[in-house]
């Protein structure tokens, strides 16, 4: 599973050049927003990609190893501060952020990371984060096998 969220970091970072952080998702954005917090945070900069392994749903077990379906978060969070409303030349700036989105999905999208099957989309959500920046979630599912390696090793 640790390999799952290297090889989809180098998979955007080929594919995707426009992101400026790659990064595993351990609450960076919360933190950031948070107005309480300390300021020890790894830095994120706009656009980004956060990646979170959820969740695995375990079945069976054969010969030593176990398969499971893995649900994939990539969240990408973009910083808003244009000016975007209808008479103004920067909202162009809205259909940017959506072609962006739709790059870093169709990099995902039926790509099979080492060991997984293919990537499927299951859902997407956008929403607002505090002082202008918006994320565009979206859930892929792919299953994966754990080995036991501890005993496959004569």
């Amino acid at each position: 599973m640790e390999k799952l969220i290297q090889d989809i970091q180098e998979r955007l970072r080929e594919c995707v050049a426009d992101l400026q952080t790659i990064d595993e998702n351990y609450g960076q954005l919360v933190k950031m927003f948070d107005e309480s917090a300390d300021g020890d945070i790894y830095p994120v900069h706009s656009p980004a990609v956060l990646i979170d392994v959820r969740d695995i749903r375990w079945s069976g077990l054969r010969g030593g190893c176990q398969s499971g379906v893995a649900t994939v978060v990539v969240t990408l969070a973009i910083d808003c501060y244009d000016d975007t409303h209808y008479e103004q030349t920067q909202r162009e700036k809205i259909a940017e952020r959506m072609r962006l989105a739709g790059a870093v999905h169709w990099a995902l999208q039926g790509w099979k990371p080492t060991e997984t099957t293919p990537m499927v989309r299951t859902s997407t959500k956008l929403y607002h984060l505090p002082r202008l920046w918006k994320a565009y979630e979206t859930t892929y599912t792919c299953s994966v096998v754990d080995l036991d390696d501890q005993n496959s090793s004569g």
